[in-house]
């Protein structure tokens, strides 16, 4: 594995790739004494001002009138929780500009299951800016019907249909090892054989937007139409950035401190190990052939997924890399800043409140914004 210390040596990324395509940042954190914080408060700080001459030239571009910077922005937006697709890092996200725009989000449960998503269209509730929960637990769970439910549980909270629908996705392979890897090998009660055989497991992130056969995709993505917005693993800082382009976002506000990391010995919500997942060419090639049928529809949706981020982001031009690189040099450098030893209690706020889960953040929507001169990110 290729290895590279960054010059404070507070941090060893390694990167490492899982199934077929997905490569994640693995990071070791073996804290620096003395200097390190201001080294990185400084780079982070030159970051941040190159972020806002970016923010600068793309509101000229909107204020000639030229298309796609003319687009009118989306103002409410539900963000559609996947499972085991980097969604609690993109909820996260959207969770902190949220609170930074002053935008209302309903304090609802961490999951709202079918009874309650059902039951919410019936009820007098605020009206929400933001809507960030699950709506179902496993995407087996979630029917077609069930999907255009959760549709209109955000209209009612959202109180229009022209939301930014978000939605996280991942290369299918990957995913298929990384849920069995997360839900099921931990506890033990589904052998490897009996997950590939299960049609229940079968495109199973495809199913979490009621969709059942490929042919279902074009149909359902038409109903959403413009409002969809894929965030993609794999590309996960160019579709953050297209988002941000088309609903005039700030740059700074897509910085996110974990983004794809995943620790030695790392441990699911229960404290379970998990265990890395076996490299596809490792598999027997029955395993093989089981497993690429098991994500037919996963498949055809990721496809789906990644015409649209290369439609748009062709249309919006060098201002795409060009963000997408200070976004993650900004990730990055707030990352090894805030492994850094010795840091004030004001900046380990901050570094917590960037680095919540799903279950964390959801818990803290009425909490003030933590602040640090090391970290002006706000």
């Amino acid at each position: 594995m290729p290895t590279m210390t960054n010059s404070c040596g507070a941090i060893t990324w390694v990167t490492a790739c899982v199934g077929l395509v997905l490569c994640v940042t693995l990071a070791h954190a073996a804290p620096a004494a003395g200097s390190c914080s201001l080294e990185k408060s400084l780079q982070l700080k030159r970051v941040l001002k190159q972020m806002e001459e970016y923010d600068e030239r793309v509101s000229q571009l909107r204020r000639t009138g030229q298309a796609p910077f003319n687009m009118e922005p989306r103002t409410k937006y539900a963000f559609y929780k996947t499972h085991k697709t980097a969604s609690t890092t993109t909820g996260a996200v959207f969770f902190r500009y949220a609170k930074h725009a002053n935008l209302a989000v309903p304090n609802l449960p961490h999951v709202v299951g079918k009874a309650r998503v059902n039951k919410y269209q019936q009820t007098d509730t605020k009206e929400a800016d933001v809507v960030l929960q699950h709506l179902t637990r496993r995407g087996a769970d979630m029917t077609p019907s069930l999907f255009k439910s959760s549709l209109r549980f955000y209209e009612h909270f959202l109180r229009t249909k022209n939301f930014a629908f978000v939605a996280n996705i991942r290369n299918p392979m990957s995913h298929l090892l990384s849920f069995y890897g997360y839900y099921l090998e931990p506890d033990g009660k589904v052998s490897w054989a009996k997950y590939l055989q299960d049609p229940y497991y079968d495109d199973i992130m495809a199913r979490e937007f009621g969709l059942e056969h490929a042919s279902d995709v074009l149909t359902t993505l038409a109903t959403l139409g413009d409002r969809m917005e894929f965030i993609i693993v794999e590309r996960l800082y160019e579709s953050l950035v297209v988002f941000a382009l088309r609903n005039n976002w700030p740059l700074r506000y897509l910085i996110a401190t974990h983004a794809l990391e995943r620790t030695e010995n790392a441990r699911r919500w229960d404290g379970k190990l998990l265990k890395p997942s076996k490299p596809f060419q490792e598999f027997s090639e029955q395993e093989k052939r089981r497993m690429l049928e098991k994500v037919t529809v996963d498949t055809a949706l990721y496809e789906e997924a990644l015409i649209q981020l290369k439609q748009r982001a062709e249309a919006y031009g060098k201002v795409v890399p060009e963000g997408s690189a200070l976004v993650e040099e900004a990730s990055r450098v707030l990352s090894e800043l805030c492994a850094c030893d010795g840091l004030d209690e004001a900046t380990r706020d901050v570094c917590k409140w960037y680095q919540q889960t799903d279950t964390e953040y959801e818990h803290h929507l009425k909490d003030p914004i933590p602040t640090s001169p090391l970290i002006p990110i706000a």
